[in-house]
């Protein structure tokens, strides 16, 4: 009996070293057919990643980081960055806990966003600062300027708006809603003084924006250690800014000396969205957001580095986030978002063109990775889009990831 068990254990072992010389072969012909797998390894490629701007849509690029984390295999060794998306990918990077990029980037990225309780009544984000002291000094610089008084009284404007006036009463098919409204505009407001003065003292002062970022002293940037964004464990990363002195876009970078180097100022910059946000003076040079040029971030990809092997796009806009709006919140949101959505659609587009362009030329086969939008993201500055963004787009991030390390592309 202990002979034909001893037997049956050997018949056992010999059997599994078969199945498991099998899976091996099968494994290695698995790998010979796609040499960019190898036994869950990918094979070394430079990459680049471009996180573009889109403002409350961040959860997407947030859920895409975290699909990335999920699969260390894929590295990247460039990152090109927008508007929050340079927020999103220098957070990333500057994590006290080396072992915690993702959790840091996420915890700080919600502090930008407010509870939906707080929201509703609130709708703005928590970093949109207004500079309230200087708008009482601008009311006031403009309230003690003589040249805040000429044109106040225009008496060709005011008898034209008694003319106006008078065609109105005189003339019935006028008496309509439109009517009374333009009646009211260019009779009544247009030419009194008083409105002349308060219209011109809201607009006209020398405030260039609603609220700021870029505060000196300001915590939230004091508390990012942006000298390690230095390390050696950090890649090459590059976020734009639109100069509006020299009328160009400029790269800022934390490897690249060929660029000033990203600082906390340079950040605010990148995200001065004019109206929105008050434009950035560096070293006396004016700079306001860049993704309003170029969204996506492929300025100079390809010059400054030509031995890519693959360019990754993450966006967070499409026109099919855009929905009717039923509130002047809304209405900003979709005035901003529509053609930033557009443009980052149409800056994929033109980079498509030119990477097919350049892999004839230079016979390369330069891969451009995309990664879905979500559909379903919101624009408001509530803590439930950004859980359902982050939620959503880390899903379909994963299985396109998946789908990458399936196929090889």
């Amino acid at each position: 009996m202990a002979i034909r068990n001893s037997n049956l254990s050997t018949s056992t072992t010999d059997s599994t070293r078969t199945k498991r010389e099998a899976a091996t072969s099968h494994r290695h012909a698995a790998a010979a057919a796609h040499p960019s797998v190898s036994s869950g390894t990918v094979a070394k490629k430079k990459r680049a990643l471009t996180l573009a701007g889109g403002g409350p849509a961040v959860g997407i690029g947030l859920g895409v980081l975290k699909a990335l984390g999920e699969a260390p295999e894929i590295k990247f060794d460039v990152w090109s960055l927008s508007c929050v998306g340079a927020w999103l990918g220098c957070l990333y990077h500057v994590s006290p806990d080396r072992s915690d990029k993702y959790g840091y980037a996420e915890r700080k990225m919600y502090d930008f966003f407010r509870d939906d309780d707080a929201y509703d009544k609130f709708p703005c984000p928590t970093v949109f600062v207004p500079d309230i002291p200087e708008w009482i000094a601008a009311s006031l610089r403009f309230t003690v300027d003589p040249r805040s008084y000429t044109n106040l009284v225009v008496p060709k404007e005011i008898l034209n708006g008694y003319n106006q006036l008078l065609d109105f009463y005189l003339t019935p098919s006028k008496w309509n809603y439109g009517e009374f409204c333009h009646l009211l505009l260019n009779a009544f407001l247009a030419p009194n003084p008083a409105a002349r003065f308060l219209m011109s003292m809201i607009w006209k002062n020398d405030l260039p924006g609603i609220s700021k970022l870029w505060y000196p002293h300001y915590d939230l940037l004091q508390s990012l250690d942006i000298d390690l964004l230095a390390g050696d464990d950090v890649p090459v990363l590059y976020h734009n800014a639109y100069n509006v002195d020299a009328q160009r876009l400029e790269l800022f970078s934390n490897k690249d000396d060929k660029y000033q180097k990203i600082t906390t100022e340079t950040l605010c910059a990148c995200s001065g969205l004019p109206y929105i946000l008050s434009p950035v003076k560096i070293n006396g040079t004016t700079y306001v957001e860049g993704a309003t040029i170029d969204t996506v971030g492929f300025k100079d990809l390809l010059e400054n580095h030509p031995d890519l092997d693959e360019v990754w796009v993450c966006r967070l806009l499409d026109t099919k986030e855009i929905h009717p709006h039923h509130n002047l919140v809304e209405a900003l949101n979709n005035l901003v978002m529509l053609f930033a959505a557009t443009t980052s659609t149409d800056d994929v587009k033109l980079f498509r063109f030119h990477l097919e362009k350049r892999n004839a030329e230079h016979n390369k086969k330069i891969a451009l990775i995309e990664f879905a939008v979500d559909h379903h993201c919101g624009f408001e500055w509530t803590h439930s889009n950004l859980a359902a963004s982050v939620l959503a787009s880390h899903s379909s991030a994963k299985g396109r990831i998946h789908q990458y390390l399936r196929s090889g592309k």
